[in-house]
């Protein structure tokens, strides 16, 4: 009888060593920007750290998710990383700026198992886009895996700070700012209602929405309570580039103030655009359209809920032209979804709301 029960008892003391040494927590430590308030069109860095508890690498099959969620108050420019390492094994995916719900930038480590112990920290360069009133706008970042982990830890799950975005006192207002692209051009047009000491407006240009140079100037109007527009045209880019485009305002003595950032994505280039809708039998209806056949073509389309959580993936592989997937979403409550597209050249989700 002793003999069963040492057995027994050592049995018990294997599994429990097992389940330990096999622990996996995703988590997270705080999102904070590095000043508590910006003005509407200056940027400032929002650092979060994104980590594994645990000494036990996470599984590549468990998608280790970190959902970061921006109000609309801010916009993301860019985002690093302090180890860019962590992209072998991390996909990145960001919404488009929506004016209503902000953005959701989504971390999967579906590239490769998460590091046991491995911290990274991800850098977001934002600028302010609405003012917030004097109140505090909420940031977000939460952990998940899917699917779960057995011995993720709830309580570090979660964490949250917070911006502050005030209108930006300036003798010049500018009261329209855009960028579109013409051909193989850049068609900016601004317009101001009134100006105070204003000697021109230098055009700064970027590739990667963060290092801005120069690209030409136009002569202000000085001072004047009348209404006044500008254009200028940047010619000859490149079609398979995103185009980042500010004004830097600039008064006689020297002074100034830069602008909002705009984008500009040329019409006639397509790489691999995604859009999604719903039909009145509630199916999630995705749209790929793969214009550039030197981009991966094996792709994963994920149904998923505000929080990172897939609902549902189809795995396809892209042909030229438009790329159909439909979703069965009867069971699911009304709200917003998101759609990712997993993809090793040109990962992609936008939002679809679910009447």
């Amino acid at each position: 009888m002793k003999t069963r029960i040492t057995q027994h008892l050592l049995a018990i003391a294997f599994f429990l060593v097992s389940f330990w040494a096999q622990a996996q927590d995703p988590a997270t430590a705080g999102i904070n920007p590095d000043v508590a308030s910006i003005n509407v069109g200056a940027s400032t860095l929002v650092r979060s750290t994104f980590f594994n508890g645990s000494s036990t690498a996470i599984p590549q099959i468990n998608n280790a998710t970190w959902t970061i969620n921006l109000p609309r108050n801010i916009r993301l420019l860019t985002y690093t990383f302090e180890d860019p390492t962590v992209t072998n094994f991390i996909t990145v995916t960001v919404t488009d700026y929506d004016a209503a719900e902000g953005t959701i930038i989504t971390l999967v480590s579906n590239r490769g198992d998460f590091p046991g112990n491995g911290a990274y920290e991800i850098v977001l360069n934002v600028e302010g886009v609405v003012s917030t009133g004097g109140l505090n706008a909420t940031m977000t970042i939460n952990a998940a895996s899917i699917p779960p982990v057995a011995t993720n830890v709830a309580n570090n799950d979660n964490s949250s700070g917070s911006i502050v975005v005030a209108e930006a006192p300036t003798p010049v207002s500018l009261v329209s700012f855009t960028a579109k692209g013409v051909g193989n051009n850049a068609q900016l047009d601004w317009a101001t209602a009134q100006e105070k000491n204003n000697a021109l407006f230098e055009v700064q240009y970027s590739t990667n929405g963060q290092d801005f140079e120069a690209v030409g100037s136009v002569m202000g109007k000085g001072t004047t309570t009348v209404r006044q527009t500008y254009s200028f045209v940047h010619p000859g880019l490149n079609p398979a580039l995103t185009h980042y485009y500010r004004l830097k305002q600039i008064d006689t003595d020297g002074s100034f103030a830069l602008s909002q950032v705009r984008s500009v994505k040329l019409d006639q280039y397509v790489g691999i655009q995604l859009k999604a809708s719903t039909d009145p039998a509630r199916n999630v209806r995705v749209l790929v359209d793969y214009g550039d056949e030197q981009l991966s073509n094996l792709a994963t389309i994920h149904l998923m809920d505000l929080s990172g959580r897939t609902l549902s993936s189809k795995q396809i592989e892209l042909e030229k032209g438009f790329n159909r997937v439909n979703f069965s979403a009867s069971s699911l409550s009304s709200g917003l979804y998101l759609i990712r597209l997993e993809n090793a050249s040109q990962p992609a989700a936008v939002k679809v709301a679910l009447p």
